[in-house]
């Protein structure tokens, strides 16, 4: 059942850090010790924030459109004077389970920085009758560490998680030889497995880590999830929505493989035409490319495709709602590929695969899909890290658990394992 909060009256206050001494301070370095951050690296905007104002959380199949109309309440109950700052505000940041019962948040920090490409705001929201002059809030902190000083944990080891590596092989024979039967045409199967640590894992360092390792990708923290993803689910903009969308994997230089690979093309076009397909309802024009492009990352290489689309009137919350679970997370048909999981899936995803991330007033933001990424557990000490592959009617177990080794891979080369 949703959490009962009732609508607070959210008041906003907002400073520019231009001419400060923390104008071009590095975002992770103004995050204090002892906190569950919030923290978004994008290509739009980049944002560290803590602390809760006000939250919203919900174990509901209709997490996404409850949380919808929570936030459209909030955003028009705000008080502050933001205007002057060319923002939105205010903000919250969202983390979405993969499904019900997963618990799902949408949360507004008390504190929050924005970067953009312009300029650099601190910004504060509160439920009580004032807010607090941001510029103070940053004085109060202790002196900035050095992102370079922050170290790892110590200790190190690794374990099983809820499935052996093993079993989830077996687990992938039997789920494609329900797909060669016919029972779906594509299941994706997540598997996790864990890193403990003698020493709490500190998420300032997981992400300063993420943030030199994998660039090219989105960096997040929201309730301890964190993570560096190469999917965006919707980033919409003046009513423009664009989603990439990516399906077919290989190992890193192995392009020439996936480039002819049948299995991965089929897969791709299942994706992408899940997609097409959800945004059709909310938008006055879909567009799709005839083929892929590949991305090129460290450790993979992928199918990619990047989908744009016109809004009529729906906003972010509404095109995610539709949009999740893609099937580059789920499989297809949806309804069929979901039944199967539930047999042949033994992973707890939680909020693995789900839509993360931001939303601000106008009903703008961006939400990627919550992929190569790890829940922070047991007071830091454990990382749950999660991965996944999309199972066709021909898949090779053996090489299904070779893509989710690869994709376990940022988490674990931030640990230096």
């Amino acid at each position: 059942m949703p959490t009962e909060l009732s609508v607070p009256t959210l008041r906003v206050r907002a400073a520019s850090l231009q001419g400060t001494r923390w104008e071009n301070t590095p975002l992770l370095e103004l995050i204090p010790d002892g906190v569950s951050p919030f923290v978004w690296f994008g290509w739009r905007q980049s944002m560290v924030g803590w602390g809760t104002a006000a939250e919203w959380s919900s174990n509901t199949p209709s997490a996404i459109s409850d949380s919808a109309s929570w936030w459209d309440q909030v955003r028009r109950s705000a008080i502050g004077e933001a205007d002057h700052t060319g923002l939105s505000l205010p903000l919250a940041f969202g983390s979405y389970g993969f499904a019900s019962p997963s618990v799902s948040y949408l949360s507004i920090p008390e504190f929050v920085i924005v970067a953009t490409n312009k300029e650099r705001w601190a910004v504060s929201m509160s439920c009580s009758d004032t807010a607090r002059d941001p510029l103070e809030v940053l004085a109060q902190l202790r002196p900035s560490f050095k992102d370079s000083e922050l170290t790892g944990p110590d200790g190190l080891v690794t374990d099983t998680g809820r499935m052996t590596q093993a079993e989830w092989a077996s687990s992938v024979k039997e789920l494609a030889g329900r797909l060669q039967a016919g029972d779906a045409a594509k299941a994706v199967m997540a598997r996790d497995m864990l890193v403990r640590a003698e020493t709490a894992i500190d998420q300032r360092y997981l992400l300063a880590r993420l943030n030199r390792l994998y660039p090219q990708t989105w960096r997040f923290a929201v309730h301890d999830l964190v993570g560096a993803t190469p999917e965006m689910l919707a980033s919409v903009h003046v009513s423009q929505l664009r989603s990439r969308v990516l399906a077919g994997t290989a190992p890193a230089g192995h392009t020439d493989e996936l480039l002819a690979s049948a299995k991965d093309r089929r897969e791709h076009t299942l994706a992408v035409d899940s997609v097409v397909s959800a945004l059709a309802p909310l938008a006055s024009e879909v567009n799709a490319p005839d083929d892929p492009f590949i991305l090129e990352l460290p450790n993979v290489v992928h199918f990619a495709s990047d989908i744009h689309a016109t809004l009529a009137d729906a906003n972010l919350l509404d095109a995610v709602a539709a949009l999740h679970p893609t099937a580059a997370v789920c499989g297809t048909p949806r309804l069929e590929a979901l039944e199967l999981l539930k047999v042949h899936e033994q992973t707890a995803r939680g909020r693995y695969s789900g839509p993360v991330g931001w939303i601000d007033a106008d009903g703008e933001g961006e939400f990627c899909i919550a992929l190569r990424c790890g829940l922070v557990e047991d007071d830091g000490h454990t990382l749950r890290i999660f991965a996944g592959g999309g199972i066709m009617p021909d898949s090779d177990p053996e090489i299904e658990l070779a893509e989710t080794r690869q994709k376990m891979a940022p988490l674990l080369e931030a640990l230096s394992l």
